[in-house]
């Protein structure tokens, strides 16, 4: 784990295994379902000291269908909730006749309802089964139908398991459902275990899943692994390093970001290699916003400016909207006083009509707040849904407040907007002062747009 700092990755997926059985990689098992709570918090020290940050669990355990296997997931879970994680990768399923289908439906709701107590999402891997494609995938999101069981997709499982899939079409069509990615490069052919650096395998366009992403508001994590290729010798640690260290750059190369460590691990691409026990991260970038450039004139001295860094974590930029009237406590609107956290406004409004079984044409909301924040706002549903708003709650929003109202169904207020900055440091800071001398130098430019700041998270001028 210490050679994973080095290639610049901050967060880990970490595999909990089945005690007493030989892993498929064949390394040592740092946790396993039957890890006592002194071995989970030894193994958050390990990682704590290695300078890495623990993002989501990998608790496959086999074929959920059986019994001896719903209760080693319900086990693994435990594990995975002591190491405070929200989400866990696992199998969806197999079945060999529709006879099954009864079963294997309660036993991931079993594993459902159990996740939702301990605040996580049970994510179904991209594997042989129910989980093998785009069809089966969507399929059994239909039947089982629990906001705590959602999907993993994996960029080359799904050309190893499938002939010719057409990789973005897929991933387009599940995307509503994912809560967890594996990216991961490949040759492309059927069954070919070759999963090499990342710009290797060359059947994964890494750039345009990075743009279907950004596209919908995707903005939750993604492993990246890097599995080997068979017939090759066993890797040593330094050569494991390697690979990642080219498949972050190559990433990089295709517009991904690395994740610096300083923001919540929501956002970001995690990553798994060949022989170690936990996976590298790194983060999608939100698409920037336009930055309309407009000569205006400063109230005050050019020289009387602010130079910083906004938004460096969420909690930097907090909006809160303010009811222009007070709701009426009764009525055919249920308004819900939401707080989301690191999250877009469309991926809310999904959320909403997904777990709340409404279109979004039901919802009404005043305006989009910002992604990377933490904003608080009131959000008009139908009455009928009420039963299910408990199940909103999750690592990324939750309802603070839900009172009935009648007559219009969206609320006309203000927001209130609260920044804090803080200094660019190191060469960061140089870069900022002297394109500021610049600007001082010459009649400047006053930067405005959607939020009010310079789509690099610098303030330019601010008077």
């Amino acid at each position: 784990m210490e050679l994973l700092r080095e290639t610049g990755i901050r967060f880990v997926e970490l595999p909990i295994r089945t005690a007493g059985v030989p892993s498929f990689f064949k390394e040592t098992p740092l946790l396993t379902d039957g890890s006592s709570p002194a071995e989970i918090d030894r193994a958050l020290a390990l990682i704590d000291g290695a300078g890495l940050k623990l993002g989501s669990c990998n608790i496959t355990s086999g074929n959920p269908l059986e019994t001896g296997v719903l209760e080693l997931t319900l086990r693994k879970l435990d594990v995975a909730a002591r190491l405070g994680v929200a989400l866990v990768v696992s199998g969806g399923g197999e079945i060999q006749s529709e006879t099954d289908w009864p079963v294997l439906i309660d036993h991931l709701r079993r594993i459902g309802d159990a996740s939702a107590a301990l605040g996580i999402t049970y994510c179904c891997e991209t594997h042989p089964g129910t989980c093998r494609n785009a069809d089966g995938m969507l399929e059994l999101m239909r039947r089982v139908d629990h906001p705590h069981v959602r999907l993993n997709f994996d960029t080359g499982n799904i050309f190893y398991y499938n002939e010719h899939p057409d990789l973005l079409g897929e991933l387009r069509r599940v995307l509503p459902f994912v809560r967890h990615l594996h990216l991961k490069d490949t040759s492309g052919k059927f069954q070919d275990w070759c999963f090499p650096a990342f710009g290797r395998g060359g059947a994964v366009d890494f750039a345009a899943v990075r743009e279907i992403l950004e596209g919908t508001g995707y903005d939750g994590p993604a492993s990246l692994e890097i599995e080997g290729i068979q017939g090759e010798p066993e890797l040593t640690l330094e050569q494991t390093q390697e690979r990642i260290r080219e498949s972050v750059a190559h990433l990089a190369a295709c517009g991904y970001a690395i994740e610096n460590g300083t923001s919540s691990p929501a956002p970001s691409l995690r990553n798994s290699p060949d022989r170690p026990v936990v996976a590298p991260t790194v983060a999608v970038p939100s698409p920037s916003p336009q930055v309309a450039r407009t000569r205006l004139p400063f109230l005050t001295s050019p020289e009387l400016c602010i130079s910083g860094e906004i938004k460096a974590v969420p909690e930097d930029f907090v909006v809160e909207e303010i009811p222009a009237y007070e709701t009426t406590g009764e009525g055919e609107h249920l308004f819900l006083w939401i707080q989301k956290r690191d999250c877009s406004a469309e991926f809310l409004e999904r959320q909403i009509a997904r777990e709340l079984r409404i279109s979004r044409d039901e919802i009404g909301m005043a305006g989009m707040k910002d992604r990377q924040a933490v904003t608080r706002q009131w959000v008009s549903v139908p009455v009928s849904a009420e039963p299910r708003v408990p199940g909103l709650d999750n690592e990324y929003m939750q309802v603070l407040k839900a009172v009935r109202h009648g007559g219009c169904g969206r609320c006309s207020l203000i927001t209130r907007i609260s920044v804090r900055t803080v200094p660019c440091s190191g060469l960061r800071g140089q870069m900022v002062r002297e394109k500021q001398a610049g600007w001082i130098a010459d009649d400047p430019f006053f930067a405005i747009g959607k939020n009010s700041g310079r789509e690099d998270g610098r303030i330019s001028r601010s008077h």
